[in-house]
């Protein structure tokens, strides 16, 4: 034989009200959670801005390098190659 239990309307309003409280909660820590996740992608999006800088540096300096660039590397490697080949018939 089955048990039936008797319920007042408040019992169960306190049920379901604990149930909603209880999910409530859950969804405040799941908030704050996100609310972390938030705060370590735009430490991570500032990480990447500043790298960005970094690299519109370089280019920057690359490009003050000038176009003669490659002719003096090509002369400084024909120099070499002559060095090279100067030390070997000794």
């Amino acid at each position: 034989m089955s048990q039936e239990k008797n319920m007042t309307l408040e019992e169960l309003a306190r049920m379901i009200a604990g149930g909603f409280d209880a999910v409530s909660e859950r969804f405040n820590r799941m908030d704050e959670r996100f609310e972390q996740v938030d705060e370590r992608f735009n430490r991570v999006d500032e990480r990447f801005n500043r790298v960005d800088e970094r690299f519109d540096r370089v280019e920057l300096h690359i490009s003050s390098l000038g176009s003669d660039w490659r002719e003096r590397f090509d002369a400084l490697e024909m120099r070499v190659r002559k060095l090279e080949q100067g030390s070997s018939r000794k």
